[in-house]
């Protein structure tokens, strides 16, 4: 089984790609929709975030609200490395897992859908081939 890891910047095309392979038999897994379930209400994650940035990146449901969280994280390096080592750990496991599954319905294919793949050092872990998506300025904006 091969694993690909298929990264990119946002409006590249990183989706498309993954929807052509998953139609020729690949088995996809999209490491951010892994990222939003590794969040959820209650979760370990949940409960270290809350206890690391504090009650005012709970939204009104009870979730963490991404948007007050980024802006938290990404105001301070500090904080972003933090909350990188409460995510990334889970994420990863969660990715290794969906690969393990992959692998038991018989996928000769997996690929790994993180836009984030250098940054979170999965490349040398999980992956055995990396694509990069890439657009012009002008795709993207289209986009």
């Amino acid at each position: 089984m091969i694993v690909i890891g298929l990264t990119g910047n946002i409006g590249t095309g990183k989706s498309t790609v993954s929807e052509i392979l998953l139609g020729l038999g690949a088995c996809v897994i999209d490491a951010d929709k892994l990222g939003h379930k590794a969040l959820k209400y209650g979760s370990p994650a949940w409960k270290e975030i809350v206890a690391t940035f504090g009650k005012r990146v709970i939204g009104n449901t009870g979730e963490i609200d991404r948007k007050e969280l980024a802006e938290t994280a990404f105001s301070d390096p500090l904080a972003l490395e933090r909350l990188n080592q409460i995510t990334h750990p889970r994420i990863i496991e969660m990715v290794k897992d969906a690969i393990e599954q992959c692998r038991r319905h018989g996928a000769k294919v997996v690929v790994v859908e993180a836009p984030l793949l250098f940054e979170a050092e999965w490349t040398l872990s999980i992956v055995d081939q990396v694509w990069l998506t890439v657009a012009s300025e002008e795709t993207i904006v289209k986009g």
